[in-house]
């Protein structure tokens, strides 16, 4: 499983009416202060981003011109497929042209750009930019292509998910699909309207789903979209509804409308929330669906924290704090108990993370860049140095395996962890790269003292 996030200081937070699970207490740093008799975790998706990497002691003393860390246990080339890297262009501009995921302990799903002409299609409508997307199911060890399908998506945002099992949501234009291993695509959900965003839980079992929701009148929306579409302009934004949806049944658990989309950090039966209390002070709460909520405790963050749930059962809090643009990031289980902690540093861009499917392991990718993303200092395409790999023990934060790819080839979607955690794919320019990933050496415990 997958999730590609983009970080957002203000992102908005919603409160979602509508199943709940009740969670015990637990301890966590000084960063969260409890207001409890007890001592105390935004893309598509689709919004800009403040951005983080994971501080670790040698990760980043590597010569960018050779491979850091350690060796492949074997490699799988990708020209004779037909992969091209994308341009440094199209990475910066966080276009979705390829991802790679395991569809179970010996099969690899590898999908990408097309390149060539596409032929013409009566079905595409103004203002679509339309590419082909080829999908190939690998045989591992040996590389062997097991079967192949062609889509055609009629914009460049993104079109895959990994859910459950071994089944990818496949999004053309509003509508989504269900594959797996025989690529065969087969409706899941016709959207009324366009969808803004898509976002599995790290479980599988929960959707949340982004549809716009009209905010003019349908002359308006009519005015509005032809002049868009005549200036080669954005379409007219709309308000968003915001749907959990059980992905098993469909059924509509809970729902909520917002300003824009926003980023929901599902676990469990609920999400997590983190609302202004006092100063640079927020109230972290587990918030369930049926609308009962749990109080972790107290964080400070001159920023507003950020949630992710990052596996099944730990999720990180990433605050801001004076006197430093780096970040603390905690991972903390769904009792709010405090499991690690790290910093995180402002030069290394667009994180994203992958977990193996019992949560053991979770992978975290970030692009190296000259700077952090500002406003005032946009990333460009001679920014981009790289990107850093991560896989960790998502109980201990013990980093397992520390990767090095030049040149980048993706911002978010080149990566992926096994379904036993043992194994870690990474797509580079040239080759699709399989790690073994080996088991975190823990520190001896103390010996007990003589009474």
């Amino acid at each position: 499983m997958r999730l590609s996030m983009t970080y957002n200081a203000g992102a908005p937070k919603a409160r979602v009416a509508g199943v709940s699970t009740v969670l015990a207490h637990g301890s966590v740093s000084p960063a969260l202060r409890s207001s409890a008799p007890w001592v105390k975790y935004r893309q598509l998706l689709y919004t800009a981003a403040l951005v983080f990497t994971l501080v670790i002691p040698g990760a980043h003393a590597a010569n960018d011109k050779a491979r850091a860390g350690p060796q492949p246990a074997f490699t799988l080339p990708v020209e004779p497929l037909g992969f091209h890297p994308q341009s440094a262009a199209v990475l910066v501009s966080r276009l979705s042209t390829n991802s790679l995921d395991f569809i179970d302990e010996d099969h690899l799903l590898l999908t990408f750009r097309s390149m060539g002409l596409l032929k013409r299609d009566a079905s595409t409508r103004p203002g679509e930019q339309d590419q082909s997307i080829h999908a190939v199911v690998l045989e591992l060890p040996s590389g062997k292509i097991i079967r192949t399908a062609d889509w055609r998506m009629h914009d460049h945002g993104r079109y895959l998910w990994p859910m459950q099992d071994g089944r990818f949501l496949i999004r053309q234009r509003d509508t989504l699909f269900m594959t797996d291993a025989s690529l065969e695509l087969r409706p899941y959900l016709d959207a009324p309207s366009r969808l803004q965003g898509v976002q599995p839980s790290p479980d599988g079992k929960l959707l949340v789903i982004q549809l716009d929701k009209e905010r003019h009148s349908a002359s308006e929306h009519q005015r509005l979209t032809q002049q868009a579409l005549d200036a080669d302009a954005s379409l007219p934004r709309e308000d968003v509804s915001i749907l959990i949806v059980n992905a098993a049944t469909g059924a509509v658990l809970g729902r909520t409308d917002a300003a824009r989309p926003i980023d929901l950090p599902l676990m469990g039966d609920g999400y997590l929330e983190t609302l202004p209390s006092k100063l640079d002070h927020w109230l972290l709460s587990y918030v369930g669906l049926s609308g009962e909520k749990k109080v972790f405790g107290d964080v400070l963050s001159t920023c507003a924290p950020t949630e992710v749930a990052a596996t099944p059962s730990i999720s990180l809090l990433i605050t801001c704090h004076a006197k430093t643009d780096d970040h603390l990031v905690q991972g903390i289980d769904a009792q709010g108990k405090l499991l690690w902690e790290s910093w995180w540093g402002s030069a290394q861009i667009w994180p994203a993370f992958a977990h193996s499917r019992d949560g053991s392991r979770l992978a975290i990718s970030h692009l190296r860049a000259t700077h952090g993303v500002d406003a005032l200092d946009p990333i460009g395409d001679e920014d981009i140095k790289g990107e850093t790999l991560q896989v960790l023990d998502s109980t201990s934060g013990i980093v397992l395996l520390n990767i090095n790819v030049t040149p980048a080839v993706s911002s978010s979607e080149n990566f992926a962890l096994s379904p036993d955690g043992k194994k870690f794919a990474v797509l580079t320019a040239k080759a699709i790269d399989i790690y073994d990933v080996p088991s975190p050496v823990l520190p001896a415990p103390e010996p007990e003292r003589k009474k």
